[in-house]
């Protein structure tokens, strides 16, 4: 009986190790700057652009992620391109920058990082 109420937390979670990694409630979102990492790829950043509320869906939708599943999205940190902005965590100003990839980092006052992905753009072949 013990085992099967675990299994069933386990599935209404719809995870295994990180049922807390729902999204965070970012509020006041604003893009502040767009650009690119000096590399042969930045071509690749041609119109690379989000707007405010772009940026707030994203968040809205992204989920916390550890520095491992970092691998399981297409470009993880690899991409050349990135949009950086502000927004408010629980009232707390903070700073967060996107990647063409799915992948951001909110960057807290105490200098800790969280990393965010949107689970649709996890790689295929990840896992």
């Amino acid at each position: 009986m013990k085992s099967s109420w675990i299994f069933a937390l386990i599935f209404l979670c719809g995870c295994t190790s990180g049922c807390g990694r729902k999204s965070l409630e970012l509020t006041d979102v604003l893009v502040q700057q767009a650009g690119t990492n000096e590399s042969d790829d930045a071509r690749l950043c041609k119109g690379f652009s989000v707007t405010n509320e772009e940026a707030a869906q994203f968040f809205g939708k992204a989920v916390r992620i550890t520095e491992e599943q970092r691998h399981d999205y297409i470009w993880g940190w690899g991409a050349p391109c990135w949009i950086r902005g502000a927004a408010k965590l629980n009232g707390l100003p903070v700073k967060w920058e996107l990647g063409v990839g799915g992948v951001a980092e909110i960057h807290l006052q105490s200098g800790e990082s969280i990393a965010m992905a949107d689970p649709s753009q996890k790689d295929a072949d990840a896992e």
